[in-house]
Protein backbone atom coordinates (compact mmCIF):
# COMPACT_ATOMS: atom_id res chain seq x y z
CA UNK A 1 0.00 0.00 0.00
CA UNK A 2 1.09 3.37 -0.83
CA UNK A 3 0.79 6.90 -0.18
CA UNK A 4 -0.12 9.01 -2.69
CA UNK A 5 0.86 12.25 -0.49
CA UNK A 6 4.23 11.53 0.53
CA UNK A 7 6.91 12.51 -1.35
CA UNK A 8 8.03 10.51 -4.24
CA UNK A 9 11.47 9.21 -1.98
CA UNK A 10 8.64 7.83 -0.26
CA UNK A 11 5.46 6.38 -0.53
CA UNK A 12 5.31 3.43 1.92
CA UNK A 13 2.28 3.86 3.94
CA UNK A 14 3.22 3.36 7.66
CA UNK A 15 0.96 1.87 9.83
CA UNK A 16 -0.21 5.36 11.76
CA UNK A 17 -0.87 7.24 7.98
CA UNK A 18 -2.83 3.67 7.16
CA UNK A 19 -5.09 4.02 10.28
CA UNK A 20 -5.41 7.82 10.11
CA UNK A 21 -6.36 7.31 6.24
CA UNK A 22 -9.09 4.45 7.02
CA UNK A 23 -10.43 6.44 9.57
CA UNK A 24 -10.73 9.06 7.48
CA UNK A 25 -12.64 6.60 4.88
CA UNK A 26 -15.26 5.18 7.48
CA UNK A 27 -15.94 7.97 8.58
CA UNK A 28 -16.86 9.50 5.51
CA UNK A 29 -18.85 6.48 4.68
CA UNK A 30 -20.26 6.59 7.82
CA UNK A 31 -20.97 10.22 7.44
CA UNK A 32 -22.80 10.24 4.37
CA UNK A 33 -24.78 6.86 5.49
CA UNK A 34 -23.76 4.67 3.10
CA UNK A 35 -22.40 2.49 6.14
CA UNK A 36 -24.57 2.27 9.08
CA UNK A 37 -22.46 1.02 12.01
CA UNK A 38 -24.50 0.03 15.10
CA UNK A 39 -24.12 -1.87 18.55
CA UNK A 40 -25.57 -2.55 21.69
CA UNK A 41 -27.93 -4.88 23.36
CA UNK A 42 -31.30 -6.35 23.72
CA UNK A 43 -33.86 -8.45 25.30
CA UNK A 44 -35.24 -10.85 22.33
CA UNK A 45 -39.20 -12.11 22.70
CA UNK A 46 -38.77 -15.48 22.99
CA UNK A 47 -41.76 -18.08 21.21
CA UNK A 48 -41.83 -21.72 22.23
CA UNK A 49 -42.62 -23.09 19.11
CA UNK A 50 -42.01 -27.06 20.11
CA UNK A 51 -41.84 -28.84 22.77
CA UNK A 52 -40.77 -26.22 24.71
CA UNK A 53 -42.53 -25.67 28.48
CA UNK A 54 -40.33 -22.58 29.47
CA UNK A 55 -38.05 -20.03 28.16
CA UNK A 56 -36.24 -17.03 29.64
CA UNK A 57 -33.78 -14.73 27.43
CA UNK A 58 -30.49 -13.01 28.55
CA UNK A 59 -29.69 -9.64 27.85
CA UNK A 60 -28.23 -10.39 24.57
CA UNK A 61 -25.21 -8.52 22.37
CA UNK A 62 -25.52 -7.52 18.36
CA UNK A 63 -23.58 -5.78 16.19
CA UNK A 64 -24.20 -4.39 12.89
CA UNK A 65 -22.11 -3.10 10.26
CA UNK A 66 -23.74 -1.90 7.00
CA UNK A 67 -26.86 -4.59 5.80
CA UNK A 68 -25.18 -7.38 8.55
CA UNK A 69 -26.05 -8.25 12.13
CA UNK A 70 -24.08 -10.32 14.15
CA UNK A 71 -26.13 -11.63 17.59
CA UNK A 72 -24.86 -13.22 20.45
CA UNK A 73 -26.31 -14.94 23.51
CA UNK A 74 -27.49 -17.54 26.16
CA UNK A 75 -31.55 -18.60 26.69
CA UNK A 76 -32.74 -20.61 29.06
CA UNK A 77 -34.85 -23.62 28.08
CA UNK A 78 -36.87 -25.87 29.44
CA UNK A 79 -37.64 -28.78 27.37
CA UNK A 80 -41.49 -30.55 27.68
CA UNK A 81 -39.76 -33.81 26.88
CA UNK A 82 -36.86 -35.10 25.51
CA UNK A 83 -36.46 -34.57 21.24
CA UNK A 84 -37.62 -32.00 19.07
CA UNK A 85 -37.39 -28.22 20.48
CA UNK A 86 -37.87 -24.94 18.29
CA UNK A 87 -37.37 -21.68 19.86
CA UNK A 88 -38.25 -18.73 17.97
CA UNK A 89 -35.74 -15.34 18.86
CA UNK A 90 -37.14 -11.69 18.54
CA UNK A 91 -34.30 -9.94 16.10
CA UNK A 92 -32.99 -6.39 17.23
CA UNK A 93 -33.06 -5.04 13.64
CA UNK A 94 -35.98 -5.93 11.61
CA UNK A 95 -35.76 -8.07 8.99
CA UNK A 96 -38.13 -9.25 6.12
CA UNK A 97 -36.93 -12.86 5.54
CA UNK A 98 -37.70 -14.59 2.33
CA UNK A 99 -36.62 -17.92 3.07
CA UNK A 100 -34.67 -20.27 5.76
CA UNK A 101 -31.51 -19.57 4.12
CA UNK A 102 -31.47 -15.62 4.96
CA UNK A 103 -30.05 -16.12 8.64
CA UNK A 104 -27.61 -18.92 10.23
CA UNK A 105 -25.95 -19.89 13.47
CA UNK A 106 -25.29 -22.18 15.90
CA UNK A 107 -26.04 -22.85 19.35
CA UNK A 108 -24.93 -25.35 22.32
CA UNK A 109 -26.40 -26.74 25.47
CA UNK A 110 -22.73 -26.64 27.45
CA UNK A 111 -24.53 -27.60 30.54
CA UNK A 112 -25.70 -30.90 29.39
CA UNK A 113 -24.68 -34.07 32.07
CA UNK A 114 -24.22 -36.12 29.06
CA UNK A 115 -21.94 -33.41 26.56
CA UNK A 116 -22.97 -30.88 24.60
CA UNK A 117 -25.89 -30.51 22.69
CA UNK A 118 -25.73 -28.69 19.38
CA UNK A 119 -28.63 -26.69 17.30
CA UNK A 120 -28.98 -24.75 13.94
CA UNK A 121 -30.39 -21.49 13.73
CA UNK A 122 -32.11 -20.15 10.55
CA UNK A 123 -34.71 -17.58 9.53
CA UNK A 124 -38.06 -18.12 10.29
CA UNK A 125 -39.49 -16.39 6.77
CA UNK A 126 -43.31 -16.66 8.34
CA UNK A 127 -42.67 -14.70 11.36
CA UNK A 128 -39.39 -12.82 10.47
CA UNK A 129 -37.58 -13.61 13.31
CA UNK A 130 -35.14 -17.06 13.74
CA UNK A 131 -35.54 -20.20 14.89
CA UNK A 132 -33.39 -22.11 17.44
CA UNK A 133 -33.61 -25.62 16.16
CA UNK A 134 -31.72 -28.75 18.32
CA UNK A 135 -32.68 -32.24 20.10
CA UNK A 136 -33.50 -32.11 23.60
CA UNK A 137 -31.06 -34.86 25.61
CA UNK A 138 -33.55 -34.21 28.67
CA UNK A 139 -36.89 -32.47 30.41
CA UNK A 140 -34.48 -30.49 32.35
CA UNK A 141 -34.25 -26.88 32.17
CA UNK A 142 -30.89 -26.21 30.01
CA UNK A 143 -29.13 -22.96 29.39
CA UNK A 144 -28.37 -22.47 25.39
CA UNK A 145 -25.32 -20.35 23.80
CA UNK A 146 -25.84 -18.89 20.25
CA UNK A 147 -24.60 -16.94 17.89
CA UNK A 148 -25.94 -16.14 14.36
CA UNK A 149 -26.13 -13.88 11.72
CA UNK A 150 -28.12 -12.16 9.42
CA UNK A 151 -28.76 -9.76 6.25
CA UNK A 152 -31.08 -6.43 6.63
CA UNK A 153 -33.78 -7.40 3.87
Amino acid sequence: IYDSAASSANKRLTWANLKATLKTYFDTLYASGSVTLAAGTYTPTLTNVTNIAASVAAVTTYSRVGATVTVAGTVQIDPTATGQIELGISLPVASNFAATTNAGGTAVDRTSAGGPQYGAIDADSTNDRVALKAEAASGNNRTWSFIFAYQVI
